[in-house]
């Protein structure tokens, strides 16, 4: 095994300027318009210079403050969009533009929330580089990404950095995120999540039921209901997903998310030979509840787009994103909220366990030190896992190695491990390995 060669804002550079083109944006999850494929890129020495002052910025603290900001190479000329924030943006300039260095990106970044506002940087060459001033955005485009909300106006297809904490940056085209550098590696995101019938808890078999039981519902309703698509539930799930590994991101204090199948949560004794569990919830319906937002998410869609004069109309992912009736928009923020307390339950040492479809068991688990050590996992270089890379586990700590030795004892298990860094990691036991996917995520800016 040869030693892990890092990356750094020159290799990040040249990685970005080969896969520009690359990203449009095709087939993200919020049905964003796409990028048209003639936009130019940065220039090469501009863009060394920008994740080179980020980079270095990212290292250091202000006030005690880990810095997280955004950054957008962009003439205040052509920021303005029709609405004002939150739906739109709108450029504050400064009466004087400031010199573009780490000094003044530290000073900067506090007033300048992630959530809310970005940096704005004179598109041009290296050498007259200045920070002109700030883009407020709001922070709708937040919720819309989190599955809240649409309606909003997406970045302009420039170059984008996000300044996440030490080290962690991430380049993105608007909106789409286009490369991450973590921990000196740079990965690129998927839309899609590899083995999402492991990561989403939901099997067809589940599909079905849930299928079933909202075709219940929708026959006895009063009123004619659209018919939802097959792949709604899937979609939903992995958005699920998504915020749960976000929120947990964001939480800066790491976690270790697994999810172990039925057959063995549901004995105390099976469970306890593979961790011991200190907060059990009692399998009551409300253990069951997300089952139940699911169906109400359904239930809620196909009502809401009901059409009597069009009495075989079908309704799917896209129509639930774009629908902001007040029963489509409780029941995405039911989701969320419950996806927050599942990542919530991640701050207390120890790991929460799920068993499928997305059943919370309990939290506070410590994996079992009995459980044969995984001296060696494969790393997997594309989304299939097809491709992998052995690696040692002796340079990880102890949370990845409960995980590793988890998914080598129960096969069919999966965990999902943060860093205090913000590195995620899946893993799962494939073809005689445990094997892991490094950063897998939405493919849209975020935090």
């Amino acid at each position: 095994m040869s030693p892990t060669q890092h990356s750094y804002p020159k290799d990040f550079a040249d990685f970005v300027l080969k896969h520009w083109d690359e990203c449009t944006g095709a087939g993200n999850p919020l049905a964003l318009p796409q990028i048209r494929q003639n936009v130019p890129p940065p220039d090469r020495v501009f863009l060394e210079r920008v994740l080179s002052v980020c980079y270095q910025t990212s290292m250091v603290q202000e006030e005690g403050r880990i810095l997280r900001f955004r950054v957008i190479a962009i003439d205040p000329g052509v920021v303005e969009t029709e609405l004002p924030p939150p739906l739109g943006l709108r450029p504050m300039e400064f009466a004087s533009p400031l010199p573009f260095n780490e000094r003044t990106l530290r000073r900067l970044a506090p007033a300048a929330s992630y959530e809310r506002s970005i940096i704005g940087l004179t598109a041009g060459s290296d050498r007259d580089t200045q920070v002109w001033g700030l883009v407020h955005s709001g922070s709708h485009w937040l919720k819309a990404i989190q599955g809240l909300h649409h309606s909003f106006d997406p970045l302009p297809a420039v170059l984008v950095v996000g300044v996440h904490g030490p080290g962690l940056l991430t380049v993105a085209k608007g909106h789409f995120v286009l490369a991450r550098l973590t921990s000196g590696q740079i990965s690129m995101p998927s839309w899609t999540l590899s083995h999402e019938s492991w990561l989403t808890g939901i099997s067809a078999n589940d599909r079905a039921r849930l299928h079933l039981m909202h075709e219940r519902s929708r026959r006895s309703a009063s009123k004619p209901w659209a018919t939802i698509q097959p792949g709604f539930l899937l979609a939903m799930m992995q958005q699920n997903a998504r915020l749960i590994v976000n929120a947990m991101r964001n939480s800066l204090h790491g976690g270790l998310f697994v999810s172990i199948p039925r057959r063995i949560t549901e004995n105390p004794e099976a469970l306890s030979r593979y961790v011991n569990m200190k907060y059990v919830f009692k399998d009551r319906e409300p253990r069951q509840q997300f089952q139940q937002l699911l169906i109400h998410a359904m239930n809620a869609l196909a009502e809401a787009c009901g059409d009597e004069k069009c009495l075989d109309r079908t309704v799917g992912w896209r129509d639930y994103l774009i629908n902001e009736t007040l029963q489509v928009s409780r029941a995405k923020e039911a989701i969320s909220e419950y996806a927050r307390f599942i990542a919530d339950l991640a701050e207390v040492d120890g790991c929460v366990v799920v068993t499928r479809p997305m059943e919370v068991v309990g939290f506070g688990g410590i994996i079992s030190g009995n459980l044969k050590p995984v001296e060696t996992v494969a790393r997997a270089l594309d989304a299939d896992g097809e491709m992998v890379a052995l690696e040692s586990t002796s340079e990880v700590g102890t949370r990845h190695r409960a995980a590793y030795r988890l998914c080598q004892a129960v096969r069919d298990a999966l965990a999902v491990t943060v860093s205090q860094d913000g590195e995620a990691r899946m893993i799962r036991w494939k073809a005689g390995h445990v094997t892991y996917w490094d950063q897998f995520s939405s493919g849209l800016l975020d935090i």
